[in-house]
């Protein structure tokens, strides 16, 4: 919490539990914390900005059977930690219209890429083209920039039913 910003001083309150040792601060950067930043005389103090992280799909639709998305997430800058991206899965269609080959995205450290692949099911039923929408549930060591989600049309490869109607004219 910012408690004071003067011409000459400047002080910065830290809550923490009694025992609590804190590893990292988050702050945002504005002209007084770079101020007290730089009178302060501790050589282990960094301040670190966190990548911002983007949602991406090379498609936005897919064919029953054999269609695939890659869906990326694109960090800002490269970051020293690994970041995970924990998706979240909505949509018309069901669990069983599509695989999505995992439900995190880990970017290593260093890295500003990485991916899983949502690939469409055969699943033999004539219906409506359906969606799947992916989207940030959770980011470690990232910041979300807005709502980030992306939406996928399974298009369906299944004929409609035929019906055929017999009469017996015998009978009538």
């Amino acid at each position: 919490q910012f408690v004071e910003d003067t011409a000459m001083d400047i002080y910065l309150r830290i809550d923490a539990a009694p025992g609590e040792t804190l590893s990292s601060i988050e702050f945002q950067q504005t002209e007084a914390i770079m101020r007290l930043i730089d009178r302060l005389a501790f050589d282990h103090i960094a301040v670190v900005t966190m990548p911002e992280v983007t949602l991406s799909a090379n498609r936005s639709s897919i064919d029953e059977p054999n269609g695939a998305v890659t869906i990326s997430a694109t960090l800002s800058h490269p970051f020293n930690q690994a970041v995970t991206v924990d998706l979240g899965v909505s949509g018309t269609a069901g669990a069983g219209d599509y695989n999505l080959s995992s439900s995190q995205i880990i970017i290593p450290p260093g890295s500003t890429v990485g991916s899983v692949v949502l690939a469409a099911v055969d699943d033999g039923f004539d219906e409506p083209n359906e969606t799947v929408v992916v989207e940030i549930a959770a980011i470690l060591n990232g910041v979300e920039v807005g709502v980030q989600q992306q939406t996928v049309t399974i298009v369906d490869n299944d004929m409609p039913p035929t019906v055929e109607l017999a009469v017996d004219n015998s009978s009538i």
